[in-house]
């Protein structure tokens, strides 16, 4: 986006942005606040059960995820503001409504609850993305209440130490 000038950048990337959500809505019938907006609904309609169906369908959750990913990036890589700190909660919430519909599809005796799913993906996006590992582990137990600690602080120990020992960048 170096290439094109300052005035176009952030309107071509709304709309790349905006073309990336009516496309799943469109085609999977996704409304496009799932993916253009703050995400506290998409959480909501996960842990609750309520909301589009197909949104609890692992398949299409995982789209959801990488046009959130499309959707933040372009945002962010074209001046406008969208933060990390919400969309990474987002994204961990729904990896783990991911996880929890794949473990239900493929291990018949499975019958885990996906409040612990989604509530330990958040704590580990927290800490796979924006690398605040104590500051995941409280916000979860603030908003989740204190019977998830546990499971937070495991999911965000085990992530802080796989982020920390991985190098994905060749310079810094």
């Amino acid at each position: 986006f170096n290439y094109i000038p300052v005035l176009l950048r952030s309107p071509i990337g709304a709309m790349c942005a905006a073309g990336i959500a009516l496309g799943l809505w469109f085609w999977l019938g996704i409304e496009p606040t799932h993916v253009l907006g703050m995400g506290e609904e998409t959480i909501e309609d996960l842990l609750y059960g309520v909301g589009n169906e197909k949104l609890h369908i692992w398949w299409v959750l995982s789209i959801v995820i990488v046009a959130k990913v499309l959707a933040t990036g372009l945002t962010l890589m074209t001046g406008g503001s969208a933060g990390l700190l919400i969309p990474a909660m987002v994204l961990g919430g729904c990896m783990g409504g991911v996880l929890h519909g794949v473990l239900l599809q493929y291990f018949h005796g499975f019958h885990t609850g996906i409040e612990l799913f989604i509530i330990s993906g958040i704590g580990s996006a927290l800490v796979s993305i924006i690398e605040v590992p104590i500051s995941a582990v409280l916000l979860i137990i603030s908003i989740f209440g204190e019977s998830y600690a546990p499971p937070a602080m495991l999911s965000v120990a085990v992530c802080h130490l796989l982020v920390k020992n991985l190098k994905l960048y060749l310079h810094k």
